[in-house]
């Protein structure tokens, strides 16, 4: 039996700590969220594994609605729950690169039981319209490409590699998860001219249905993906030759 790539990408832990608000003839409770042990929200509204929304920050003076901003979209993708900073899913919405706000991925097993009520798995799954989304919102520029490794002797900076993904994945065409994960995948890694020295991690390989691939950061999405578009973005001669021979 074959022995598969774990998805690499690490979940986010969640924590939260309830506490109560009084007014003159009422209380109400709010959260104090966590995830990875940084604050997230003094003020959350609690929330059921559930919901499909979330809301950032909390009123103080009714503990029901905020001040509409701050919704997250929680969405289902395999074992994994995701919140998606809302306003991103649409496509009117600019947003500059280098201000992108953090996309959370969450285990399943370990979400439901934290917030206990609710069941994650009436929770609506990510569809395609949403994953090439994300994948074009948090796929660098170009310009911000310094260092392709494995190296590519005609694309030393992977800035042509970033725009042929870009361009491909923003035309019409399928994008699936895939639940067969290559055997023998390739890492890609490309540096980004970003604070702290980022880069790009991608595992491109083949199974029975062709070129897969997941993007495990810039952009991060927690499944295989597999696909017309997926295949046309990666079956080019610089990654071809990277490829073990006789993959499936």
């Amino acid at each position: 039996m074959p022995e598969f790539l774990p998805i690499p990408i690490k979940s986010s832990s969640l924590t939260y700590e309830p506490y109560q608000f009084s007014g003159e003839s009422y209380f109400f409770w709010l959260w104090r969220v966590e995830i990875d042990g940084e604050v997230f929200s003094k003020t959350m509204s609690p929330i059921q594994a559930s919901d499909a929304r979330v809301e950032r920050y909390g009123c103080t003076n009714c503990g029901v609605a905020g001040d509409g901003t701050g919704f997250y979209a929680v969405r289902r993708l395999g074992g994994r729950v995701v919140w998606i900073y809302e306003e991103l899913l649409d496509f009117e919405t600019v947003r500059e690169f280098e201000n992108l706000p953090e996309f959370f991925v969450f285990d399943r097993n370990d979400y439901g039981a934290m917030l206990g009520a609710g069941s994650d798995a009436e929770l609506p799954e990510l569809t395609m319209s949403e994953m090439r989304t994300l994948i074009l919102r948090y796929l660098p520029p170009a310009s911000l490409g310094l260092y392709i490794n494995p190296e590519c002797p005609y694309d030393p900076s992977g800035s042509a590699l970033l725009k042929h993904v870009h361009l491909v994945l923003s035309g019409s065409g399928d994008i699936t998860p895939v639940s067969e994960p290559p055997e023998r995948p390739i890492e890609i890694r490309i540096g980004l001219d970003l604070p702290g020295a980022p880069e790009c991690c991608w595992f491109v390989g083949k199974n029975d249905a062709g070129t897969c691939a997941m993007f495990a950061a810039f952009p991060k999405l927690p499944c295989w993906l597999g696909g017309q578009q997926i295949a046309t973005a990666f079956d080019t001669p610089g990654i071809e030759r990277l490829l073990p021979q006789g993959q499936n």
